[in-house]
């Protein structure tokens, strides 16, 4: 019989209470502190989860102070916590300024890391043979590595978020660092210095550790392949930002085999074999038969970037170097041959093993795809009635994957919940349909789950205008992102900038921030506004430069739609261009829209919508992130007007005070600082 009673329950609720009080240890350390009723309901709600080990999801709207909100019960329950976060930057702050504010206030002695992916640490043992093997196409690869080697000289952590010498974007990180498939693990001679072990080594021992989605996800698939996970068992997980986590999951969760990782893999046999096997095989032919069907694979595939169903996949026609198929039987035969050659001397060195289980693993991934494709020799293929996997294609400018995702995540998480004790919660701003977390607790398998919505105490009505600026014209047509930027570039003007402009495709980012440029160069220098553009640098650096510069329009597409906080009149005005429904071709919502219609539902109603309401809400909370921010929302697709659906679309949104025209949008604008 378990010792646990109602009155442990009780004591954490109140001991949390008691922090976010008048006379609590908040207010104590931290001056202008205010107290929130909706942030101690969910602190409240939060503590109780912990103390009876449930499970609870709950959407805090923006301004409630969910970060504290769990962290204070957390931190008080003594119990090991790991909490996981949407992204990298997101761990970082959450690690190096909330999570060291609260345990400072409280006055707890628990010991803290933070936990980030492979790719995210220097390795030595490749940065040394990069430096001292590698022949670059780019002449600043070198002096680029050279960086990062005086970098991981003087940094004992090697976590690249802190080399402020190197965008952490840059792509010559990839040369420094290792991959699960490339790792040494406990055969590697750099073991004592690796900066990777260092970390998961603290991680172990800490008694709150913060991780993001990736990560987690990437243990979890880790523990269903049976090859021993990563992480430390914790008693209390909380996801923050949690309607990453399905999507982020849905990734994981899968298998890819890509032109990129077979270049990768050839050069890693290549080098062992010369290195270790100089004479055991021919290694520069073996490498030679898999670039060559890499290439094959690339050129079967049609030009541009492409997310290719299977039905299209089965209808392509043959390429300049054959069909589809061909390219694939290509690419097993190459690994075949070099599973042969590694075979024969995997015991000369561990790396020659290491790539021998590569081989094989890529292999069996690419049967696997080609037989769920094709068919096995007696032509069973998969019965697209019974898919529990999704099979697609997916191209870039230079690059190609064959892909198998699952067709839901449900079932995997509901396993493992089963499985761990403790309790799991679930935060975001975003994860309610209306008031409504059903399709939430669907997706991730827990449709018991304890459900919270607590609105954002914001006032929008008063704060910001929504303007519906009908009469852009169809969504469809070619020429409608220039229709959109000539609308709302007397907005962008009259604002000096200070704006997003968010939208749905990489083309319609090029086109309204083309548009924008040469409106401002028209304008004179008066009425100069600088145009910051998705692609022109990375993500953190544009934001800098946003932020810094007192009149710019920042145009981008999926990565500003979330994640991404400026608060004060530096952003007030934000601009979605039209609403963000996924393409009705991806592969993926085809097949997952099949699922729901053969059950009888709606895929429109079921996942379309949902998945677009979610979307635009995130975009929508970019405007208003303190009591003190004011500005104008503009939405330039006419459905929200004309068709059924733009009700329950608005519905889900901040209730920002709808005005009716050019002139009243205008005025929403404030004046600058």
């Amino acid at each position: 019989m378990s010792d646990h009673s109602p009155d442990d329950d009780r004591a954490l609720v109140d001991a949390t209470l008691a922090v976010f009080g008048p006379e609590g240890e908040l207010a104590k350390a931290r001056p202008g502190y205010r107290h929130r009723a909706s942030q101690c309901t969910l602190a409240e709600r939060i503590a109780a989860t912990i103390a009876a080990d449930g499970t609870l999801i709950a959407e805090a709207g923006t301004g409630i102070g969910k970060t504290f909100a769990y962290l204070v019960p957390a931190l008080l329950s003594g119990k090991r916590v790991l909490i996981s976060t949407g992204t990298r930057q997101l761990q970082d702050q959450l690690f190096q300024r909330d999570l060291e504010s609260v345990r400072t206030a409280l006055g707890v002695s628990v010991q803290t890391a933070v936990l980030k992916g492979r790719a995210n640490y220097v390795c030595p043992l490749h940065l040394a043979r990069n430096l001292t093997d590698g022949r670059f196409k780019d002449p600043a690869t070198p002096g680029k590595l050279r960086v990062i080697e005086r970098f991981a000289a003087v940094d004992p952590i090697g976590d690249r978020a802190a080399c402020t010498s190197l965008s952490e974007e840059d792509p010559v990180w990839q040369l420094a660092t290792s991959t699960r498939d490339n790792c040494l693990g406990q055969d590697c001679p750099e073991l004592r210095q690796c900066p990777l072990m260092k970390a998961r080594q603290r991680a172990q021992k800490a008694d709150v550790l913060v991780v993001n989605h990736h990560l987690f996800c990437a243990d979890l698939a880790l523990k269903g392949d049976a090859i021993g996970e990563f992480l430390p068992d914790a008693s209390v997980l909380i996801f923050d930002e949690a309607h990453q986590l399905p999507d982020t999951a849905t990734d994981f969760f899968g298998e890819s085999v890509s032109t990129r990782q077979l270049i990768a893999f050839g050069r890693d046999a290549l080098r062992a074999g010369i290195g270790d096997a100089a004479g055991g095989a021919d290694w520069r032919a073996c490498y030679a038969a898999l670039e060559l069907g890499a290439k094959r694979l690339r050129l079967a595939l049609p030009e541009g970037s492409h997310r290719l169903g299977a039905e299209a996949l089965r209808a392509l026609p043959a390429g300049p170097d054959g069909t589809l198929e061909e390219a694939v039987t290509t690419i097993a035969e190459a690994l075949a041959g070099l599973v042969q050659a590694l075979t024969a001397h995997a015991e000369r060195s561990a790396d020659l093993e290491r790539c021998r289980l590569r081989a094989i693993e890529l292999r069996t991934r690419l049967d696997r795809w080609a037989t769920a494709l094709w068919g096995d020799a007696q032509g069973q293929e998969q019965d697209p009635g019974q898919e529990q996997t999704i099979l697609w294609g997916q191209t870039g400018d230079h690059h190609a994957a064959l892909q198998a995702t699952p067709l839901s995540v449900a079932a995997r998480f509901a396993e493992q919940r089963g499985l761990q004790r403790g309790s799991w919660i679930f935060v975001s701003a975003t994860l309610a349909i209306g008031d409504d977390l059903r399709h939430f607790s669907e997706a991730i398998g827990l449709p018991d789950a304890e459900r919270l919505t607590l609105p954002s105490p914001f006032d929008y009505a008063s704060q910001a205008g929504l303007w519906l600026a009908a009469g852009v014209g169809p969504t469809q047509a070619q020429d409608f992102p220039e229709r959109v930027a000539a609308r709302v570039w007397p907005l962008v003007a009259r604002n000096r900038g200070r704006a997003f402009v968010l939208c749905t495709t990489l083309r319609a980012t090029r086109l309204i921030s083309a548009h924008f440029k040469s409106a401002a160069s028209a304008g004179g220098a008066a009425d100069a506004v600088t145009v910051l553009t998705q692609g022109d640098a990375p993500r953190h650096e544009l934001l800098k430069r946003f932020r810094e510069t007192p009149a710019a329009v920042l145009v981008g597409s999926a990565g500003f739609w979330e994640g991404v906080d400026v608060v004060g009149n530096q952003l007030s005005l934000v601009v979605i261009d039209k609403l963000p429904f996924a393409p009705p071709d991806d592969p993926i919502q085809k097949a997952r829209g099949r699922a729901i219609e053969r059950a009888g539902g709606s895929a429109f109603g079921e996942l379309s919508l949902p998945a677009a309401a979610m979307a635009l809400k995130q975009g929508a909370g970019r405007l208003i992130r303190s009591e003190r921010d004011r500005g104008l929302l503009v939405i330039c697709d006419d459905r929200l007007i004309s068709r059924s659906y733009g009700r329950q679309l608005l519905a889900a949104m901040p209730p920002f005070r709808r005005v009716e025209s050019l002139e009243e949008a205008l005025a929403c604008l404030p004046e600058s600082d």
